[in-house]
């Protein structure tokens, strides 16, 4: 679903916001580009909820499986471009030599995405950033058995350790058994 020409990004971004909600009433998000811009159902937020003890990049991943598990769609509307950059850029005034020199800058990602954020933290900040950051990849991990974002349908979270093998019966243990007569007589004469 994208734009019309005479649409504005807004104005495109809400039609097909309600062109997605009539389609699909049991919508749980809207996504335009992912989730840089995205519109929320209160209701699926508030039957799913957010895991606060995946307060970082993984958190988006475990919020949208559960939401898909929990029967409600994640949707897509393509209205406008949307870029994810590392500082602020200063654009030509032409729309086309905009989109050119945008389009052809390369992608924020990994290291470079929130430098300028990471600019005003000290090191201990850093560091607590850093552990913050693991902590959640591990508590992920143990949550879906794994670490990867893009879960399988259906993926269930905390995943079962697979049963213990059956033991094999001791052969050689030795069984004792006391018919209420004799655990009577035993107890009488002090043994137990």
């Amino acid at each position: 679903m994208g734009r019309t020409a005479s649409e504005s990004f807004s104005e495109g971004a809400m039609r097909c916001l309600h062109e997605q909600v009539a389609a699909y009433p049991n919508w749980g998000v809207v996504w335009y580009e992912y989730d840089w811009f995205a519109a929320y159902n209160v209701k699926a937020v508030k039957t799913v909820a957010w895991d606060n003890f995946i307060p970082h990049y993984k958190a988006d991943c475990d919020f949208y499986h559960r939401i898909r598990l929990a029967g409600y769609n994640t949707l897509d509307c393509v209205c406008g471009k949307i870029f994810d950059m590392s500082e602020v850029v200063a654009l030509p005034d032409d729309y086309q030599e905009a989109m050119h020199m945008l389009s052809n800058m390369p992608a924020a990602s990994g290291d470079t995405r929130n430098a300028w954020r990471d600019q005003a933290l000290d090191r201990s900040e850093l560091e607590g950033r850093k552990m913050a950051n693991d902590l959640s990849g591990a508590y992920y991990e143990a949550k879906w058995g794994t670490g990867a974002c893009d879960l399988p349908a259906g993926t269930q979270p905390w995943p079962q350790p697979s049963p213990p093998p059956p033991q094999e019966p001791d052969n050689n243990a030795a069984s004792v058994h006391m018919s209420d007569n004799d655990a009577a007589a035993a107890q009488m004469s002090g043994v137990s």
